[in-house]
């Protein structure tokens, strides 16, 4: 077998929505760039390029790729290996967050935690806008991880918490009463005030202070 160096560079155009397979950790080998619409159908506008391209052009671009330096409008060689990160790039990240992730950046947005237990029991919480709100842990693993009645908190939850609510989120072994709501009631139309035992508990900080995490992903 023969081994050449790798020179490929790929360019992807599409018309679909999601394109780029990131979820952000890796997001710095993409750049994305979104089209306008304004020539949408113009035939003419996209005739002379055909035009252009078919004579001479073709020649012209791939001389300018070949001989152009980044220098010449201020970059440097090693700035190219960080891209910017458009708006077009964050939505694309918030695109491909899938699981206990998706479903966490799901509850920041809406601002509620709502769901059930194992037993069918119904939690609810209002989450606050300028204050951290503390939740049941085996309840917020519940609404990240509804297809299973365990409450582990399994490894996708734990990076979840920590990439969007922080590292020190998670109480630990530290155990609290908790707050809550439970499921409506027929007679009054609501929510009736529910408390725990003393149980493990997650730190959701104040869904203002949120917002710049949740940009990242074009969310929020």
């Amino acid at each position: 077998m023969v081994e050449r160096p790798n020179y490929v560079a790929v360019v992807f155009i599409s018309n679909n929505s999601w394109v780029v397979p990131t979820d952000g950790e890796d997001a710095r080998r993409f750049l994305v760039l979104h089209c306008l619409d304004t020539r949408k159908q113009d035939a003419a506008f996209f005739g002379a390029i055909d035009d252009q391209m078919e004579n001479g052009g073709l020649e012209a671009m791939v001389h300018e790729l070949t001989h152009w330096n980044p220098e010449a409008v201020s970059l440097s060689w090693a700035s190219l290996r960080n891209p910017p990160v458009t708006e077009g790039l964050r939505q694309q990240a918030g695109m491909g967050l899938h699981g206990p992730a998706a479903r966490l950046v799901n509850v920041l947005e809406s601002g509620v935690l709502s769901g059930r237990e194992g037993d069918g029991s119904v939690f609810h919480y209002a989450l606050s806008d300028d204050q951290p709100t503390r939740v049941a842990r085996h309840h917020l693993v519940a609404a990240l991880n509804p297809d299973t009645d365990r409450g582990n908190m399994t490894g996708e939850i734990k990076a979840a918490i920590d990439s969007f609510l922080g590292t020190d989120a998670d109480g630990g072994d530290n155990k609290v009463v908790i707050n809550y709501q439970g499921a409506i009631s027929p007679a009054t139309d609501e929510r009736p005030l529910l408390k725990t035992e003393r149980t493990r508990f997650v730190t959701i900080p104040a869904l203002s202070t949120l917002t710049p995490t949740l940009a990242r992903y074009g969310r929020g």
